[in-house]
């Protein structure tokens, strides 16, 4: 009987010592469980089914305390869905909506609840984001509201919106300079293409001028070379009409003593009048007369062509050319002008034909010719030389004239720097020269001493024709 007494009480002291234990062990989860929700920084609270707030954590009991006049309305034990109705009623909307999203959670319409809603005090902006979710461990559900401070990020927000909108402002204001800014180029590429069309007309104007300006001081050394050929042209032609005659004379007798009986008297006279007209003699020397004129009408003619070459205008496209042709044609036509004064030496060497204007070559070298045979005071040299290498062909001028000093050397390329009296020159010959030279992508050098002659070398690019 005592032993069945004894084996209740123990029975009955362990079943209180698990029970004690089961109710510590509920004690200590729901201290941890409530320790967790108070570290969150989020404003937690527990409703029971009928809305009323049945636990807070600190969060909630600080931002409800931070909040005097609202302090008592979020106190555990305060229905949540009530107050949220009479603000609805007092004409906050959003209450309302946030009501209605906790009935339709706790109602099993809906899984969770969420929502942002403003909160702002007199002096502070702030905005909240809601979650409503259910939970059930023992007994009835409970609703948990769970609030986060998101007015940061609204913050944020809202100044990413405000930049947003900055930026498209500005991105529009850049469109809209981008556009000015390519109607301005637009129009300027147009003004400055107009203004270099008229630069490269008055340029070409210049040269064109500067050219028939030396062709005009060329002219009566021109004219005298003409001249020449011409002169014995019209004395051989004269001589020439005077032999016909002659033979026609010879003719009309040989024919009229055809018709005579004797051939022997016939021929005599024949014999004597081929002898009195000098036939033979004529019949030699006219062929050698119309060769002689033959010979002055290739020099007429050269002369002309090369006038004529050196006068138009050239086209917009480069042509092939070599420097030993354009030195020769600038000879032809200043060749009376400077062989009083000088003797000329050429040494051609061999020169591939370059892409180039021919004209404005022409009239480089026939500047330099010039140049030379003036600054020859008694009688002198001229030397032509052309030669080239792996990259560049050249043509040089050189005269035993009297030279230049430093200070003259340093101007020559000036537009209207001239030593020369003005009857002589306009002090473009030589500017134009250079920037003739300088267009072919090459360059115009000279050495000169006083006394001692000058030397102006021409370099330009082997840039060679196709094929």
């Amino acid at each position: 009987m005592n032993e069945q007494l004894g084996q209740k009480v123990t029975q009955l002291t362990a079943e209180i010592n698990l029970r004690r234990g089961t109710e510590q062990s509920l004690r200590s989860r729901e201290l941890f469980a409530r320790s967790t929700i108070d570290a969150l920084s989020a404003h937690i609270c527990v409703l029971d089914e009928t809305g009323r707030i049945i636990m807070t954590n600190r969060a909630w009991k600080r931002f409800a305390g931070a909040n005097d006049a609202q302090a008592d309305t979020f106190d555990e034990e305060v229905n949540y869905l009530e107050v949220c109705d009479g603000a609805a009623a007092g004409g906050l909307a959003e209450a309302g909506e946030f009501a209605k999203g906790i009935r339709d959670v706790m109602n099993g319409k809906r899984v969770n609840f969420t929502v942002e809603y403003p909160c702002h005090s007199p002096t502070t902006e702030r905005w909240f984001f809601a979650k409503v979710s259910m939970f059930v461990i023992d007994g009835p559900p409970r609703a948990v509201i769970a609030h986060e401070n998101i007015t940061t990020r609204k913050q944020i927000e809202a100044a990413l919106r405000e930049q947003t909108k900055l930026l498209h402002l500005e991105v529009a204001q850049r469109r809209y300079s981008q556009e000015l800014l390519e109607v301005s180029n637009r129009d300027l590429e147009a003004r400055v293409a107009s203004e270099v069309s008229k630069n490269r007309d008055k340029d070409r104007a210049l040269m064109q001028n500067e050219k028939m300006g030396t062709l005009g001081q060329l002219a009566a050394g021109v004219a005298h070379e003409i001249n020449n050929p011409m002169g014995y042209i019209s004395s051989n032609l004269r001589l020439l009409i005077d032999y016909f005659e002659k033979i026609i004379r010879f003719d009309r007798i040989r024919q009229s003593n055809c018709l005579n009986e004797s051939p022997c008297a016939t021929k005599e006279i024949v014999a004597g009048s081929r002898n009195v007209l000098d036939i033979d003699y004529i019949l030699k020397e006219g062929v050698d007369l119309i060769n002689e004129s033959l010979d002055g009408a290739d020099q007429v003619k050269n002369i002309v062509l090369e006038l004529k070459n050196f006068s138009r205008k050239d086209a917009e496209e480069r042509q092939p050319m070599a420097l030993d042709s354009c030195l020769k044609r600038a000879l032809t036509i200043v060749n009376n002008e400077i062989k009083y004064v000088a003797a000329i030496r050429t040494e051609y060497s061999p020169v591939p034909r370059i892409l180039c204007h021919p004209g404005q070559l022409n009239q480089v070298f026939l500047n330099l010719l010039v140049n030379a045979g003036q600054a020859i005071t008694t009688f002198g040299e001229i030397s032509v030389k052309c030669w080239h290498d792996e990259s560049f062909v050249y043509a040089s001028v050189s005269d035993t004239g009297s030279g230049m000093t430093e200070e003259v050397r340093k101007r020559i390329f000036d537009p209207f720097f001239t030593t020369k009296d003005m009857d002589k020159g306009t002090g473009l010959g030589l500017s134009i020269s250079h920037e003739i030279i300088k267009k072919h992508q090459g360059e115009i050098t000279v050495e000169s001493e006083p006394g001692r002659g000058t030397t102006f070398t021409v370099k330009l690019p082997l840039i060679m024709e196709a094929g």
